[in-house]
Formats: C-alpha cells, structure tokens, sequence
C-alpha cells in the first residue's frame, strides 16, 4: 500500500534526510564555534568600545554642566564689579539705622534678578552681611541672617578671600541650623552653592550667595545614562557626594577611598571592585568645580546583554541558514525526487507485468516529458498484449475443440 511504502521511507531515510539532517549538524556546529571565537576575541574590544563611548558621553555632559557653572561665575564676578553694587554697599557702610539698612533692600535684590535670574539652575541668590539679607527668591528657602556666620557656606566664603567657592550638596534646614525642619524631603532641600566674599571689614563681611539644585546634574546625566543599567555619581576631593543616581548601587558610598586614585588622573577610565564585583568607571573632573564624575557600569550586566545579543543574531542566522537549504529541498524533492521516485515504482511494478501502470506527471520540464514517454510506451505495451491475445483466442478455442493441441508453428 501507499501508506507502507512512505512509512518504510521514514523509517529508513534516503540520501537527501541524510543529507539534510548532516547539514543542519554542520551548520549547527560552526555557529556555535563561530559565536564562541567571536565572543573570545570581541569581548575586550567590545569593553574598549563601549568605554570609549561611555567616556564619550560624560565628557560632553561635563562640558555642558562645566558652561552652565562657568557662566555663574562670570555673572557673579560682573555682578561684584559693578558700580552700581559699590554704590550700594557705600551706602550700607553709612548706613545709621534700620530704615536705612531696608532701603538698600529693593535695588540689592532688582541688580541680583538682572544678573541671575536668567539662568534656569539658579532658584536663589543672596548679599548677605552680619545685619541683613539681600536677595531674590525663586524658592521658599531664607537664609537666616544670625544663623549664617556659623554656616559652613560662609566659612568657605570667606577662606576663599574673593575666589568663587563651591560647597558641595547639602541640606537647607540643617546647614543654617534653623528650629523648624521638614519631615519630608522638599524640591529645595538638597542644594549646592556657590559662594563669592565680595568684601570683608573687622566687624562686617558682605558675601554673595547663589544657590542652585542639585537636578542640574541629575536632569543631564539620566537622560544619557539609560542605555546601560549603570549609574552615576559626583564627588569632591575630600569624597563628598555632590549628586548620585536613584540606582546607584549603596556599596559605591560605603567606601569611596576606592575614587582616590581616580583623582589623580583626573579623567579616563578603569575598572574597579565593589563587594566582590567588577564594575567599569568611567570618570571626569570637572574643570569649573573640580568635582569629579563617575558613570558606573556593571561588567556582569554588560557581559550579559552583549552575550545576549549576539547568540540572538546567532540564533537567526542559523534559522535561516536551515530554512531556505529546507525550502529549497522541498522544492527539489516535490519537483524531482518525488516525480524520479513515482516513476522508479512505476517502472518496478512494469517490471512485474503491470503494464497498465501510469505514473502521474510532474516535474520539471524534462521530468515530464520521460514520465509522459514512460506512460505511452506502457500503454503501448498493453494494448500489443491486447491485440496479440485477441487474435490467438479464436484459433485457440477452434484447436480446443478439434482435440488437437496448439502447437507453436499454428501459432
């Protein structure tokens, strides 16, 4: 039967499943080879290229924050140097009452609007003396006057004897020791500073103060830093952390002496190991504020995306390197191995006296006309058997009857 005969050819495959199934093993096997050298030997390149990127990245981010620190100091030194400000501070110094010291209230806080109020990272900015405070408010922070002189901001103020000094980020409420502290972490808590001694007499100072949010980092760095789950982080010298990234990993602040040589070459790349794990820093120090920062990348995760990906890509071309071979033999076997095979079956049973056999066509061209060729010259063959079996009937049944038998020459 039919059924017999392909379940005889399964369970006994010809040459071309032979065929097939060696190939798809032998492609099988040299991607994976192949994936495996690849991974070898790109793994390194893969680390400098993606560094060379990465440092690429937060070099630029450095350059814009750098511009945007930049500009601030050159506002507040335009600021100092104006005569108009002097002016002012003359008149505080001849100041002899309170009304006096509040009548300089309105022009001190309309020359600070002028000059810093066009910058978005500013929300506040202050002239601050022992008597009075002198600014304009973008925020709802106040500096507290008798509070200011222990501060650490006015320490720094001063020891830079005119230099634009940058404190580092802090909390609002307890840098100026003030009684009334949020429970809750408001959008002008976290702040960093610069902070400008404009001039200093035994009894007096007068010190600009400019506060900026710490999201002048954080607004730069993650919209850049999502391509790779990493994180970032800005210190200072003395291992003060400026701004860090929600994700950053808690091991990165429990030992920062692991950044001390970082600071020495000041920008580059190494890598570093935090709880036993291996990480890729990338760092920049900031040519403004001297601060230092960091993209952190997780070698694992890097590894592992990457590895990922190529077995993906591997993953498809093996598909395809199998699929069109196995489209293409489909096509070879239901135009000439299945048509050669219904004729070889044809011609067996031929073989056996079958001469009323037909095989169906199909094929190619050339396939068709053999299977046609095959098929008339059967059918040929039978209807000869035919005519010679007519013919010798009658004298065959006539000889019968007589008794005689039909010798080969009646024949």
């Amino acid at each position: 039967m039919e059924w017999r005969r392909h379940f005889r050819k399964f369970h006994s495959p010809g040459l071309q499943i032979k065929f097939f199934i060696s190939y798809c093993l032998s492609v099988s096997l040299l991607c994976g080879s192949v994936g495996l050298v690849y991974y070898k030997t790109t793994r390194h390149a893969l680390y400098r290229l993606i560094t060379k990127d990465a440092m690429s990245i937060l070099q630029k981010n450095n350059q814009t924050i750098d511009q945007q620190l930049a500009n601030i100091e050159n506002y507040a030194h335009s600021f100092v140097a104006d005569r108009a400000l002097n002016d002012y501070l003359s008149q505080y110094q001849d100041a002899r009452s309170v009304y006096d010291y509040y009548q300089l209230d309105r022009p001190i806080t309309r020359l600070l609007h002028n000059y810093f109020s066009s910058s978005p990272s500013i929300f506040s900015a202050y002239v601050l003396t022992r008597r009075m405070s002198y600014g304009e408010l973008f925020g709802s922070n106040i500096i507290p006057v008798q509070n200011f002189p222990e501060s650490s901001t006015c320490q720094h103020a001063r020891d830079g004897a005119g230099r634009t000094v940058w404190i580092p980020t802090y909390d609002f409420f307890q840098e100026y020791g003030q009684s009334s502290i949020p429970s809750e972490k408001g959008p002008y808590r976290d702040v960093f500073s610069a902070a400008k001694l404009i001039r200093e007499t035994s009894d007096d100072y007068v010190i600009l103060v400019i506060n900026l949010l710490n999201d002048v980092y954080s607004q730069i760095f993650e919209t850049q830093f999502m391509e790779y789950e990493s994180s970032y982080l800005v210190l200072t010298p003395d291992r003060q952390i400026v701004c860090q990234s929600d994700a950053a990993d808690p091991s990165f602040t429990q030992d920062l002496s692991v950044f001390d040589p970082v600071f020495l070459k000041g920008s580059g790349y190494t890598l570093l190991e935090f709880n036993g794990e291996s990480f890729i820093v990338c760092y920049d120090t900031s040519r403004v504020t001297g601060w230092l920062s960091a993209w952190i990348i997780r070698q694992d995760t890097l590894v592992n995306q990457f590895t990922r990906e190529m077995f993906q890509n591997l993953f498809v071309i093996l598909i395809l390197l199998i699929l069109l071979p196995l489209l293409l033999i489909l096509f070879i076997n239901n135009k000439l191995i299945r048509p050669l095979d219904a004729l070889q079956y044809g011609i067996r049973k031929t073989g056996k006296g079958d001469f009323k056999t037909v095989v169906k066509v199909g094929g190619f061209a050339e396939i068709r006309a053999l299977i046609r060729s095959f098929n008339e010259a059967n059918e040929k063959i039978d209807r000869l058997i035919k005519e010679n079996y007519e013919s010798l009937l009658p004298a065959k049944k006539r000889h019968t009857c007589l008794g005689v038998p039909l010798s080969s020459d009646s024949s």
